[in-house]
């Protein structure tokens, strides 16, 4: 069976509240509320394990709920490496409006990790990644580690020809490319801000002249990278690379419970379609049934 190594450097706990309606600068009661490890790498390992892949999650953790974050991990029979660190790990809030069918998110920024983090991570990396199949990183890092190190693990892994698949953005995608990642998947408004950052575009927009941009921009990463462009784009159409044609693929229309997590669930449903050897489209198909089956779930980074 193929096996993936899910990294993500932002440990995170997720408190999730469902109030019945949301008022600014009202006490919200709730009676419905939930507690549970999260983060992108960690739910990308979730879900591959609820599809019936084997997936390693890859972190760092510390602090004083460090034996929590194992222990949930455990009963969740989740596979996680990791290094010590004594950087607390975060806690994000969601608040799932109920009248509204809008999630909310509040996300504490990161802490910074040990000075010497990063070579204990690589190091890490290192003893792993030999025995796994495809490489998939997510997310940004906490402060502490150096722009390279995402870099570096794509430079390893291909050296070792591994599988990868990005959902990162921003300078640690950009310098990633010179290694020619398999497939690259931030969503849509991710992708402009890191290849187009001249485009004037925010993240719930829907511009046809910008998509028709942006739709040049993937051919022409992939005529320069080898490397097929996977992007999510809410509600809106899927777009991604194959054969060096750009295809859509629609979205099916849902009234959500909490969205957090989908598309991390969508990366999983990709993986798992790519490593059996499918095509890009039929993994689309399957990001998208996972990235909806997450939205319908209430606790966040699950399909079930």
């Amino acid at each position: 069976m193929q096996k993936s190594l899910a990294v993500c450097l932002n440990p995170t706990f997720q408190r999730t509240f469902v109030v019945p309606h949301l008022w600014e600068n009202e006490v919200m009661r709730s009676d419905e509320y939930y507690y549970d490890v999260a983060g992108k790498g960690l739910n990308t390992a979730r879900v591959l394990t609820q599809l019936g892949c084997q997936a390693v999650h890859l972190t760092h953790v510390g602090g004083p709920y460090r034996d929590l974050y194992l222990e949930e991990n455990r009963k969740a029979h989740l596979t996680i490496a990791w290094i010590e660190t004594k950087s607390s790990i975060r806690t994000c809030y969601t608040i799932v409006n109920k009248a509204a069918h809008t999630t909310t998110e509040i996300v504490e920024e990161p802490f910074a990790v040990s000075c010497d983090a990063e070579e204990q991570l690589m190091r890490r990396f290192k003893e792993l990644i030999p025995s796994i199949d495809t490489l998939i990183i997510s997310g940004s890092m906490a402060p502490g580690y150096s722009d390279k190190l995402y870099p570096d693990m794509v430079k390893e892994a291909k050296a070792l020809n591994k599988q990868v698949v990005l959902d990162i953005r921003g300078k640690a995608l950009l310098d990633s490319m010179q290694y020619h990642p398999d497939y690259i998947n931030p969503n849509f408004y991710e992708f402009t801000g890191t290849f187009m950052p001249e485009l004037p575009i925010k993240e719930h927009e829907d511009n046809e002249e910008i998509t028709d941009r942006v739709r040049h921009k993937m051919l022409e990463i992939f005529k320069t990278h080898g490397s097929a462009c996977v992007l999510t784009h809410g509600s809106r159409p899927t777009l991604y690379v194959e054969d060096g044609v750009v295809h859509q693929s629609p979205v099916k229309h849902i009234v959500p419970l909490n969205t957090i997590g989908s598309g991390d669930a969508f990366t999983a449903g990709f993986v798992s379609v790519i490593q059996k050897g499918g095509t890009v489209k039929e993994a689309v198909y399957k990001g998208q049934e996972c990235g909806a089956l997450n939205a319908l779930q209430i606790r966040p980074g699950t399909i079930r």
